[in-house]
């Protein structure tokens, strides 16, 4: 076996994280719920249960990279949930890189396997479209009659429910939800901003709060540190999640503010942004290479370990001394990267940030060439189940975890410790992956063998988990087929003059004296129908739960 390369690492854990686990959920329906029926004694009959008496196999496509295993069914977990339920899956796995380009053919083949799991988002015109053109089923009354884990755990909250659903109240994809050990819950932050503490403590300099401060800092780390590239911005002059346009109130796109929709590039506080980021380019305190570097996710690893950063975006994993310990990359004894909260204009001020929900971003669908869309749904229904939560999230009993006193799922010592040497994100990597099923996402399990070097991962995610979340434009509100089609038009010339504009005004090639010039012209490619459709689209979202 091979160890895992870097670009792997970064690839995997930048999709919703490796491994998870599951004590259970708070199976409390909120009052306005959306009510799905609990199966009767005649659709939940004992003529079914798992496992099954005799095998049987379904076909499932999906994304899948492991620099270890080449087909999900060789992970541990996968064998023990195959045993418990006795149905096998032939999977069709390809690279993330290519999964666009390889769905598209699929779809021309018109050989669908039984399950796809994430091709459909790219189906063109979205889900609703591929169930009208008969390429997908409409799952409703599937998920109603019997999927009864799968119901329980959308209706522990109003938002799950909502995420889970349509405008018109149907269910034509199975979500994958994140949670911990309590119940459903959004996934805690694994992306966020980070300075060199150490450079901070040379410096005699504290943890910058402000946008004076952090000016203060970087100053100090260009002129006393040498860093070429002080801080660090994606090649859109930000950092995902907004780390310092939020101190201006505003996110990099859509947001939501007292029910209202605003678009963030014509507000005041864009340009506020804009003339911060230029004032910072012309004083060399942002890397000047910005748009080729592309830090917007996460900073260059040279740039970060040579001392030409001190401050930008990383992952929680990698915090901490974490470039020394873990990658070799430095022998600075004292390096150190510090999780720190998106900078405010005022001590005390709110910071508005982008973050993860509680949907994981991965769905199944069930194919019209599907020949047993009943078992597929019973499958699919089984990994929200208690039993398929815990297998699917920690593998198998006395192997790959044990319960503690408490009744707790802790990792054993082939996580922890693995006998072969293999680091603890390498070794869960041979239990499971949540690229390749459904159900519950347990990332709180993920904390207790992140944790592998200095640098507590818990802490850094609660320093990134303070920033509000309220204006967050929800990714689960959705067009009719009239309003994508006008957006997507109007959209296209809007997105690129954005684009293009926020650089120019940045790097100097254009005057800001000329932003009124430059929001006037996105209103004349139609950005308030677009900002319109938008709106629609949030208060039917809203509706869903009432």
């Amino acid at each position: 076996m091979k160890k895992r390369k870097i670009a792997l690492l970064l690839l995997a854990t930048l999709c919703v994280g490796l491994l998870g686990g599951c004590k259970g959920t708070d199976s409390t329906k909120p009052e306005d719920s959306i009510e799905s029926e609990k199966p009767t004694e005649e659709k939940n009959s004992d003529a079914f249960s798992f496992p099954l008496a005799e095998k049987q196999e379904l076909s499932l496509w999906t994304t899948w990279e492991n620099s270890y295993l080449e087909d999900p069914n060789e992970m541990l977990a996968f064998q023990e949930f195959e045993r418990a339920t006795n149905v096998h899956i032939n999977y069709t796995v390809v690279g993330r890189a290519e999964a666009s380009e390889k769905y598209g053919l699929l779809l021309a083949s018109g050989d669908y396997p039984d399950i796809t799991m994430g091709g459909q988002a790219n189906y063109p015109g979205g889900m609703e479209k591929a169930v009208e053109e008969g390429v997908y089923l409409d799952l409703t009354e599937y998920v109603k009659s019997i999927m009864p884990n799968y119901v329980e755990m959308m209706n522990t909250k109003e938002e799950v429910a909502r995420d889970c659903t349509t405008d018109d109240h149907r269910y034509l994809q199975i979500y994958s939800i994140n949670g911990n050990d309590m119940g459903v819950t959004k996934e805690r932050s694994f992306l966020g901003l980070v300075i060199r503490r150490d450079w901070l403590e040379e410096l005699k300099l504290e943890v910058p709060v402000t946008i004076e401060d952090w000016h203060k800092v970087l100053t100090a780390f260009k002129e006393e540190k040498g860093a070429t590239a002080p801080l660090m911005l994606g090649k859109d002059g930000f950092t995902t999640g907004n780390a310092f346009l939020s101190a201006f109130g505003i996110l990099q796109e859509y947001y939501v503010e007292d029910g209202q929709v605003s678009f963030g590039p014509v507000t005041d506080g864009y340009r506020q942004y804009l003339e911060l980021m230029r004032d910072w380019y012309t004083e060399g305190l942002i890397d000047p290479d910005f748009t080729a570097n592309d830090a917007g996710l996460v900073m260059p690893f040279d740039y970060v370990a040579n001392g030409k950063a001190g401050a930008g975006q990383f992952l929680s994993g990698w915090c901490g001394d974490y470039m020394r310990t873990g990658f070799g990359m430095t022998e600075e004894e004292d390096f150190y990267l510090l999780a720190v909260e998106p900078p405010v204009l005022n001590s005390g001020d709110k910071t508005y940030s982008n973050t993860t929900s509680t949907l994981t971003g991965v769905a199944a669908a069930v194919t019209s060439n599907c020949k047993n869309p009943e078992l597929a749904c019973r499958w699919l229904d089984y990994q929200y189940s208690e039993e398929g939560r815990v297998i699917l999230n920690y593998g198998i009993e006395g192997e790959t975890y044990q319960k503690d006193e408490n009744g707790g799922y802790q990792w054993t010592d082939f996580v922890m410790n693995h006998p072969e040497g293999y680091t603890r994100s390498d070794a869960g990597n041979l239990v499971t992956s949540s690229m390749a099923h459904v159900g519950y996402y347990n990332w709180e399990a993920i904390e207790r063998f992140d944790g592998s070097h200095d640098g507590d991962v818990s802490l850094v995610k609660d320093t990134w988990d303070k920033a509000d979340t309220s204006r967050i434009y929800p990714a689960s509100a959705s067009m009719t087929d009239a309003e994508g089609s006008e957006y997507s038009t109007l959209y296209t010339d809007i997105e690129t003059m954005v684009d293009e504009m926020t650089i120019k005004f940045i790097t100097g090639a254009e005057s800001l004296e000329n932003f009124d010039t430059f929001v006037e012209s996105l209103y004349g490619f139609g950005l308030q129908t677009c900002i319109d459709i938008k709106q629609a689209a949030y208060e039917r979202y809203i509706e869903r739960v009432q």
